[in-house]
């Protein structure tokens, strides 16, 4: 083959005979039309539903942030007027005659008990000042038997 013959344009006049009007597209060219008519009216329509879904998202979203910021607030004031209420409900019941005769009674028993002769051993027993001094020898053994 020729290097040049390679090299050269073709002799061949381009372009493609194609013939105007084809029986299929004749045939099919309403039908179409129409799905492009709907494809057309389906667009429109998904676009509308987005923008309402999306409105209506926006609005619930709103709307449950409101609610949720008054139920916040009416709890902070319902709980405040109750702990008001059980603070002097307890106030009143703490100042009763029945209950300072009881307070009272407390305080005699425990005082006995202290100042009595089991209440001495006691407090010998709790606050001996010999525990430091056994503490220290229980942890000296315990670590230097590891």
């Amino acid at each position: 083959m020729n290097k040049v013959a390679i090299l050269t344009s073709s002799t061949h006049e381009p372009g493609v005979t194609i013939r105007q009007r084809s029986d299929l597209i004749a045939l099919f060219g309403p039908t179409f039309n129409l799905a492009v008519r709907f494809q057309r009216l389906v667009a429109v329509a998904s676009s509308l539903l987005f923008v309402y879904g999306h409105l209506l998202a926006t609005s619930t979203l709103t709307s449950t942030v409101v609610a949720t910021r008054l139920f916040a607030v009416h709890s902070f004031y319902f709980l405040n007027a109750t702990a008001l209420a059980l603070r002097k409900s307890l106030w009143f019941a703490w100042n009763s005659k029945q209950i300072k005769r009881l307070r009272k009674k407390f305080f005699m028993e425990f005082a006995t008990t202290i100042l009595g002769p089991g209440g001495n051993m006691l407090i010998i027993l709790v606050f001996w000042p010999g525990w430091m001094f056994i503490f220290g020898v229980l942890f000296t053994f315990w670590m230097l038997a590891g």
